[in-house]
């Protein structure tokens, strides 16, 4: 057991490593080399989301894509079948993962959805950002593509945040959006550590 959970630290202290070397440079592939670090690490952003339950829904990658059309980039380097849950968008890259629950009739349903939205190195994120990660959040609870009323949660990482931009916004009681630094998420997993 103690094995365990020394291998699991090492681990995160290994992504917090990374991610503090690479998140300021404007040459830091976010597709290939920040996305995989920081989406398979969802304890960056917070203990509810340290859960195995959240999990890639093909019909949730779908609506997202919908989404980002006419944005999203064609890279021939990505093979699919290991990265669905990923959209590419020409500049930045977005998950989304999801919990489900059971109804009254046994019926599973998307219950909980989590975005990570990450900027390039060096990107400053400012109101258009926080904008656009709101229609995501708006369009995929008043869209009912789901069958389903979720409660989303989306954090846009960038290199900075604006100072004219609020740093976190919520939306009725369905949904929040938050903007971090790289260097906030590196800070808060080291005392979370």
């Amino acid at each position: 057991d103690i094995k365990t959970v020394l291998d699991e630290i090492n681990a995160r202290i290994v992504v917090i490593d990374a991610i503090q070397k690479l998140c300021s440079d404007s040459q830091t592939d976010e597709l290939h080399v920040l996305h995989p670090l920081i989406s398979q690490a969802r304890w960056l952003f917070g203990i509810e989301y340290d859960n195995p339950n959240y999990t890639f829904n093909r019909r949730l990658s779908t609506v997202m894509k919908e989404l980002l059309d006419g944005e999203l980039k064609e890279d021939t380097t990505i093979n699919w079948t290991k990265r669905p849950d990923l959209v590419i968008a020409s500049d930045h890259t977005l998950s989304a993962t999801c919990t489900e629950s059971i109804d009254e009739n046994d019926i599973a349903y998307v219950d909980r959805i989590l975005i990570i939205e990450l900027k390039k190195g060096g990107f400053t994120i400012g109101r258009k950002e926080i904008s656009q990660a709101e229609g995501y959040i708006d369009s995929i609870y008043k869209g009912n593509k789901l069958n389903s009323k979720p409660r989303i949660k989306a954090f846009v990482i960038g290199d900075t945040v604006d100072a004219s931009t609020s740093h976190q916004k919520k939306l009725e009681d369905y949904g929040e959006v938050v903007a971090y630094t790289y260097d906030q998420l590196v800070r808060t997993a080291e005392k979370r550590l």
